[in-house]
């Protein structure tokens, strides 16, 4: 095999691991799958809106919690 089509092979096989789904823990210590695309996107806090406006991302945004309003143990916990 020529390196160049080494360099091509070995470049594929990194690329694809961009666009798998992902795997992180969250805060209650629960493996949660992420997708590689997002779809929707509901916002808890009103910060995060910049920081989806940076990656023009608004257009995904579903919702977005109400301000004064905590969540409750019960969304927490389930």
């Amino acid at each position: 095999m020529s390196k160049f089509h080494s360099f091509a092979l070995a470049l594929a096989l990194c690329a694809s691991s961009l666009f798998a789904d992902r795997v992180v823990t969250d805060q209650l210590g629960r493996d949660v799958t992420l997708p590689d695309e997002v779809k929707r996107i509901v916002v808890l806090q009103h910060q995060s809106l910049n920081a989806l406006n940076e990656l023009n991302a608004l257009n995904k945004v579903v919702g977005v919690q109400e301000r004064g309003k905590s969540r409750s143990a019960k969304t927490t916990s389930a």
